[in-house]
Order: structure tokens, then C-alpha cells, then sequence
């Protein structure tokens, strides 16, 4: 049993992980019951695939150094089948530059016009999205490339527009280096 999401983000609500379940318990895999940090968690959705199962978990706030996900069976026993950690970090601080073409980098959103919006991009943070903020500014993106408008009448200081962060997805389960685990199933003691 591996985490197969890779490495956890620590503070953040709602927090997800997948599960790699090793072919010899993935039939198993539904019927597991789940925890972490000493409360249970959902079973979002599974997935099998190349003999495995990928486990979709609702694992909520990761707080602390690292994730740990434990399954244990269904059954009367409640007996531990495996455990598996991987390191949690901070969300990385994004930082974006709002540019008007002929003008280069400004700091304030425009209302007459649109502004690009760029932002670095970190390996294995997610991607970053820029969302709408009702009655101050509108967002769009096209062919990749993501601007900003201020609504007419609005008016303020804004330090760095809101934005959102989700981790990317596969098309083909896998797993991520880095993640650990153990697995009880079948006698073996690795994953």
C-alpha cells in the first residue's frame, strides 16, 4: 500500500490522497475501513487498474510533517492491513505579475481594459486558477493565456488577486516517488 497522490499539502481544507492498493488486497480495497490522524475517513471513489486498486480518499486538514493513512478490515477483527506516509508541506506562496501590453507590469487591475495575469509555476504544487470575485473583477482565459478586467464602479486596493489550487490529475493511475508504505495482506510486509 502506497500513497500514489504524492506529497500531501499541509493546512488545507478538504484535502485528498490516493491510495495505491497492491493487487493481492485489491479486491479488498472497497470494503477497508480508513483513518488518519486518528479519525476515519471517506472513500471517495475507486479505481482499479494494471491489478491494483487506487483508492480516492477524503483525508480532510493535513496537519503536522506528514500524512499517514491507515486501513484496517471491515470485520468484527478491525485488524490492521497496512499503513502509508508520505512527507506533507506548505503550500507555496504564488506569486503573479498583472502586465498591460503596452504599458509592462502595473500594480492594480484595470476597469478598461484587460491585464495578463502570470504567475511562476512550482513542479508537483497543482496549478494555480484565478477566480472571479463577484462585483470587483471578471476572469478569462484563452488559448492558455488568463487576464483580469475590474468591473466599472469597482474601486479598492488589492494586494495579489484570489486564487485556487488543484493538484493535477492522470490520465493512468500511478505512483509518485517519495510515498511509503506497508501492507499486511497475504503475509508480505512491503508494498
Amino acid at each position: 500500500m502506497t500513497i500514489a497522490s504524492g506529497e500531501a499539502l499541509r493546512d488545507v481544507d478538504a484535502s485528498r490522497a490516493v491510495v495505491r492498493v497492491d493487487a493481492r488486497c485489491a479486491a479488498d480495497a472497497r470494503s477497508l475501513r480508513w483513518f488518519s490522524a486518528g479519525r476515519t475517513v471517506d472513500v471517495l471513489e475507486e479505481i482499479a487498474a494494471g491489478g491494483a486498486a487506487y483508492v480516492l480518499l477524503g483525508v480532510g486538514r493535513v496537519e503536522g510533517d506528514e500524512l499517514v493513512i491507515t486501513a484496517s478490515r471491515g470485520a468484527a477483527d478491525g485488524s490492521v492491513v497496512g499503513q502509508a506516509r508520505v512527507k506533507a508541506r506548505a503550500v507555496p506562496l504564488p506569486h503573479a505579475t498583472v502586465a498591460l501590453p503596452d504599458r509592462g507590469a502595473v500594480d492594480f487591475i484595470p476597469n478598461n481594459r484587460p491585464a495578463t495575469v502570470q504567475w511562476a509555476k512550482a513542479a508537483n504544487t497543482g496549478q494555480l486558477y484565478l477566480i472571479p470575485l463577484d462585483g470587483v473583477y471578471d476572469v478569462s482565459v484563452r488559448d492558455g493565456v488568463t487576464t483580469v478586467q475590474g468591473q466599472r464602479g469597482a474601486g479598492g486596493f488589492v494586494a495579489l488577486p484570489r486564487r485556487t489550487s488543484r493538484r493535477p490529475s492522470s490520465s493512468a493511475p500511478g505512483t509518485h516517488p517519495g510515498s511509503s508504505g506497508s501492507t499486511g495482506c497475504s503475509g508480505s510486509s512491503t508494498g
